[in-house]
């Protein structure tokens, strides 16, 4: 996917990020490192969960945008200090968090350990760029790839999980907003329904 296309599809949440190297993480990531049919599948593949457009034609992006969305709200309801860089963590978290679901996968444990390969995805690009991401402290890139990694909280997998007790704000606040996101009961909720049809747009 071209990266104007990319800034399109996600600019109000690229817009509360402030820290310009992590919005670029972003773009370069969803340009250079996803399959194309990423930007068109579904948000779950049995429809057990996710509201029903999220389980339509580029669901998974009315996921991403709800997301985002969720956490915000989060943010503002129980940050105070540094909340600019917790948000700037969040939502790039946010955007990022489910970059390795497919349409299909050759086992389960592809699907299963999504968000440890999701975070490995990121490592491996920060590793690779980062001469041009040295704008994002060394603390900062590790705590984006632990909170891309534990967004499942207590349903992550057992080799990779950790108690939920041991979760800092930051990951408990993507957890709770990747967790509302997904459940079924928002079928008439119209900020979905908008940005389904501003994707689909963009999209066509």
């Amino acid at each position: 996917m071209d990266k104007e296309k990319i800034i399109r599809l996600f600019n109000d949440e690229l817009s509360i990020i402030h820290n310009p190297a992590m919005r670029d993480l972003v773009i370069m990531i969803l340009a250079d490192k996803v399959e194309e049919d990423y930007f068109f599948i579904p948000a779950s593949m049995t429809s057990k969960y996710h509201p029903a457009k999220c389980n339509e034609k580029s669901g998974l992006l009315v996921h991403i945008k709800l997301t985002c969305a969720y956490a915000k709200v989060l943010i503002d309801a129980l940050i105070d200090e540094n909340k600019q860089r917790s948000t700037d963590l969040i939502i790039t978290a946010c955007l990022l968090h489910d970059i390795s679901k497919k349409g299909k996968y050759a086992k389960y444990d592809d699907y299963k350990n999504h968000p440890l390969i999701a975070s490995l995805i990121v490592q491996s690009y920060i590793d690779e760029n980062i001469i041009l991401l040295n704008e994002i402290e060394k603390q900062e890139q590790q705590e984006l790839i632990n909170l891309i990694k534990f967004h499942s909280g207590i349903f992550t997998p057992s080799e990779f999980k950790k108690s939920i007790y041991n979760y800092s704000l930051n990951e408990l606040i993507i957890y709770l907003a990747d967790y509302m996101a997904s459940r079924k009961n928002q079928n008439h909720n119209p900020y979905i329904e908008n940005k389904h049809k501003l994707i689909s747009e963009i999209l066509a």
